[in-house]
């Protein structure tokens, strides 16, 4: 028995393994090893506050920390783990708490407002950030100020004439004028240069009437003082003063207790007998009348009248008199109201945390809380106060803590972290993702997009080339299909008809899109893939006819011969003796030097035979001669066909056909569909009477389709 040792250390239980040739150590908690012998140093959990226990070869351990803790067992709480100063600020731990250093152009608890946002200056001021959250504003030459409230009263000089500007307070100025100029702003000629007043008056100008006055001196008078005093008399009596009216009339100011016109009534109210602020009234008979305000009365309101002797203050509150009848009623602890009449619910204050009462006029109150608290009394503290949430968070109440809802573009439990994916920064419904520790971000594209943003529309997505061909995007929104072998187009739709090579005996073959293809001939050879020998373009076989191929014959052609002539080759010219072929309309039978017997046509007659009447002979009219008339060989109209022109050619023992556009061939019974190179309108003929269309010695063939 392997566990009959007892090799299982520090109470680990033996288990046989391998058919009892081995064994096995269950360990205890807190044991580990082959048999046991080493001790955990990690179970259990030295680590506290969630870290994570790291056991090292040597029996000792280190502890991995959760935020915001650390230390040796994450017993040490650290406040500045989650980063809670916004904007890059320093998070600088003290007494279990952490205040922000906070970078320049920033402020507030956690570095979340900026000195500069909103504009504290005016009137234009820029604003510029100084150290400890100040600012300092520079303002447009004409303001100044802390904030640039204030403009400059004296930018521009708003003194004219040349007087000088001074300012005074911050919003006001005065001008110093020069000599002969007065005015706000010195924009009044002074009418006193030189002095218009006389006899020594002294000149005062008037800048509201832009005139002067003059002081004059004792005993004159008048605008200028050119008039000598009406008061030179002394006539105002009971030490009135007089003064001259008008140039030549006075006026007496009476002293107090007399009145007249030269002061020579004495006044009852002069010395004013009432008390109390009385306002004293003569009666016209040397008597008088006060009239009292409130609260007196009497007939110089000497007696006061006692608002408070009614006693109408109640529940034990003290009268005080107030202003005429009016008094006040100091209430004792407990009640309020006009008279005290009314039970006051908030004394003593039944808000708690510093919360003011508010009675309402039902007997009951209300609780206005100080920041952070809350509840009917006040007795709640609210999480929420000091508004932890960061970045314009919402903060709510949850279970005893609070939550922070934040805005687009932050994340973190304290909206502290700006989420580079908010808002989403990737086009044509592209998902971001961010990389670098949320510092940068990359785009997935939907399929059919791609670019950095998503910005660029993939013109291969899905791939518009057919048949296989493969899609080049570029860099404009465009693309170019690669064809496989056997297609064309632009978009590879067209199948190249080419491509199995059809052209024979070195033709070449020229595609014509969907399919199709023209196979150009090199000379000697002719069908639709170039397939047939061209006897006839090769040497013509036909003496005076008109050759075409035809490989159903054994000699690989045969002539067409034209009204005059027989033979497999054309070469026999049937005589006007022959029967059949007799002259008409009076031509007669004639010997040619040769031998031969042709038809002499009487004018206007022509043709093989005088069948044929002008002008409607062309080139099938006789020849004719002083000495001897001749006949040319006939052209029919049935030999060159689709309206080809006949002719006889220059030896006399052929024809050529003269093709109209669009037609080629001996007979012109070829139709041209493709013009490749430099095609001819008209056949020019070679020395044979063979009739072909050529085009650089290639022969035009049709299309097949």
């Amino acid at each position: 028995d392997p566990c009959g040792s007892q090799p299982c250390m520090n109470g680990g239980t033996c288990r046989a393994t391998n058919g009892n040739t081995g064994f096995q150590c269950i360990c205890p908690p807190g044991y580990n090893g082959q048999r046991c012998e080493n001790r955990d140093p990690c179970s259990p959990n030295p680590c506290l506050n969630g870290g994570q226990c790291v056991a090292n070869n040597m029996g000792g351990f280190s502890c991995m920390c959760v935020a915001p803790y650390s230390g040796e067992r994450c017993v040490d709480s650290n406040p500045c783990a989650s980063n809670p100063c916004g904007n890059n600020g320093q998070c600088i731990a003290n007494n279990g708490g952490f205040h922000c250093e906070c970078n320049l152009g920033f402020f507030g608890n956690r570095c979340e407002r900026l000195v500069c946002e909103p504009n504290p200056c005016t009137n234009g001021g820029t604003c510029e950030p100084r150290p400890n959250g100040v600012f300092h504003c520079i303002c447009p030459p004409e303001y100044q100020g802390q904030r640039c409230e204030f403009r400059k009263v004296c930018e521009p000089n708003p003194c004219v004439n040349g007087g000088t500007c001074s300012p005074y307070g911050l919003d006001t100025y005065s001008c110093n004028c020069p000599f002969g100029f007065t005015g706000r702003n010195c924009e009044t000629r002074d009418p006193c240069i030189p002095n218009p007043c006389k006899n020594s008056g002294r000149c005062r100008p008037n800048a509201a009437a832009g005139s002067y006055v003059c002081e004059c001196p004792v005993n004159f008078a008048g605008i200028n003082c050119e008039i000598r005093d009406a008061c030179a008399s002394n006539p105002c009596q009971n030490g009135g003063t007089c003064r001259v009216v008008n140039g030549n009339s006075y006026q007496c100011v009476c002293v107090a207790g007399t009145t007249g016109f030269n002061c020579e009534i004495r006044d009852p109210c002069a010395v004013n007998p009432c008390l109390n602020a009385g306002q004293c009234m003569p009666n016209g008979m040397g008597g008088f009348t006060c009239v009292c305000p409130n609260p007196y009365t009497g007939q110089r309101c000497e007696d006061r009248i006692d608002p408070c002797a009614s006693q109408p203050c109640r529940n034990g509150a003290t009268c005080q008199p107030g202003n005429g009848n009016s008094f006040q009623c100091i209430c004792p602890p407990g009640y309020s109201g006009f008279d005290c009449s009314t039970r006051e619910v908030c004394t003593p204050n039944p808000c708690l945390n510093g919360g003011t009462c508010v009675s309402n006029n039902i007997g009951g109150f209300t609780c206005r809380c100080q920041p952070g608290f809350s509840g009917q009394r006040c007795e709640d503290r609210n999480p929420c106060a000091p508004q932890p949430c960061m970045n314009g968070g919402s903060c709510t109440r949850d279970n005893g803590g609070f939550r922070c809802t934040c805005p687009p573009g932050y994340s973190g439990i304290r909206c502290e972290i700006r989420d580079v994916c908010q808002p989403n920064p990737c086009m044509n419904g592209g998902a971001c993702r961010p990389t670098n520790g949320n510092s940068g971000f990359q785009c997935m594209c939907l399929p059919g997009y791609n670019g950095q943003r998503c910005e660029i529309r993939d013109a291969c997505t899905p791939n518009p080339c057919l048949n296989g061909a493969a899609c080049i995007a570029n860099n404009v929104g465009g693309f170019t299909c690669q064809c496989r072998p056997g297609f064309s187009g632009p978009r590879c739709q067209d199948q190249d008809g080419c491509a199995n090579q059809p052209c024979k005996n070195n033709g070449v073959c020229v595609s014509s899109g969907a399919g199709g293809y023209t196979c150009q001939c090199p000379t000697g050879y002719d069908g639709q893939n170039c397939e047939q020998v061209d006897i006839c373009g090769v040497k013509n076989p036909c003496i005076c006819g008109t050759c075409q191929n035809d490989a159903s014959r054994p000699q690989g052609f045969r002539c067409f011969c034209p009204p005059g002539y027989t033979g497999d080759r054309c070469e026999k010219l049937i005589s006007c003796l022959d029967s059949g072929a007799e002259c008409i309309n009076g031509g007669e039978c004639i010997q040619r030097p040769l031998g031969d017997y042709v038809c002499s046509c009487p004018y206007p007659y022509c043709g093989s035979r005088c069948q044929n009447q002008r002008p409607f002979c062309d080139g099938n009219s006789p020849s004719v001669t002083p000495a001897v008339t001749t006949v040319s060989p006939v052209c029919s109209s049935s030999l060159c066909n689709n309206r080809g022109s006949c002719q006889q050619n220059g030896y006399g023992n052929g024809i050529q056909c003269f093709c109209s556009s669009g037609w080629s061939g001996s007979r012109c019974q070829y139709a041209i569909r493709t013009n490749v190179g430099r095609s001819q309108d008209s056949i020019q003929p070679n020395n044979s009477t063979i009739l072909t269309s050529t085009s650089n010695s290639t022969n035009i063939r049709r299309q097949r389709k």
